[in-house]
């Protein structure tokens, strides 16, 4: 995965659709969805070596190629206006993992980060791991952590 190109064809994505200008994070402090995902996107491509590493993941550069494409999707729902007023204080609580949403947007995506061919696999995988990480009891980011480090499945 050329690192340089991914993060310039996220960031042209992102500013296209607005992201400087949307929160992802207002507690404590405000962080737009920009620089959130920009974040998240540059941690993950600091660990891909790792990650690929045959003693840790293994992950195989088409894994990696949608992980970095799945990243860049996952918060997708915090643009709509209903999660922007929510985040502001100004509506109620609405989700943000939207799978119609994602999946629109999966292709746009893909072209933007030069992986056109992986849409049809990102639609249905993004829409599933959205459903499986935000919508099962026990599945959040600190109880994965817990059985991990506790030695459970």
């Amino acid at each position: 995965m050329e690192r340089t190109e991914l993060l310039k064809g996220a960031a042209k994505w992102m500013h296209e659709r607005g992201w400087k200008e949307k929160l992802a994070k207002k507690r404590g402090f405000e962080q737009s969805l920009f620089e959130h995902s920009l974040i998240e996107l540059d941690v993950f491509l600091e660990l891909c070596p790792i990650l690929a590493s045959p003693s840790h993941y293994g992950f195989s550069d088409s894994e990696q190629k949608v992980l970095a494409t799945a990243i860049m999707i996952h918060d997708v729902g915090k643009e709509t206006d209903a999660w922007q007023a929510y985040i502001a204080g100004n509506g109620p609580p609405v989700p943000h993992i939207i799978p119609d949403l994602t999946r629109s947007v999966a292709p746009q995506l893909c072209a933007a980060l030069g992986l056109e061919f992986f849409a049809d696999s990102i639609q249905r995988i993004m829409a599933h791991c959205a459903d499986f990480h935000h919508n099962r009891p026990g599945r959040s980011d600190g109880t994965i952590f817990e059985a991990i480090l506790t030695g459970g499945s």
